[in-house]
């Protein structure tokens, strides 16, 4: 298994102490640079927050899709698939949010930009 150089993701050890600024970060990616910038578990006494190494992915294998994955697309070509469609233009389709529509409007299209 191999492990990201340039990611971490923070845990917080969560109880009714545990303080607002270790609890919004728990679960959180951060690179290295965000750490010399934020800091490191140990913000405080008793803090017990750790870094997590995160398992890096070659790009291609993030889904079974490979080289039509998102992922494969954003490292190699700098931009996502063409097969998504961003939130306003497919609400020009016909595509309704609230009406579970994507699949019968919009077949093998994801959005993006928020839903």
């Amino acid at each position: 298994m191999k492990y990201s150089v340039n990611w971490v993701m923070w845990r917080a050890f969560i109880k009714h102490t545990t303080c607002l600024e270790c609890a919004t970060r728990n679960g959180r990616i951060f690179s290295y640079d965000d750490l010399i910038r934020i800091g490191e578990p140990q913000l405080h006494p008793n803090c017990g927050c750790r870094l997590e190494r995160i398992e890096a992915i070659q790009a291609g294998m993030a889904t079974a899709l490979g080289a039509n994955g998102a992922d494969w697309w954003i490292k190699y070509l700098n931009k996502l698939p063409d097969y998504y469609i961003d939130r306003n233009a497919a609400m020009q389709t016909g595509w309704n949010p609230f009406g579970g529509n994507l699949r019968e409007v919009l077949p093998g299209y994801m959005i993006f930009g928020g839903i």
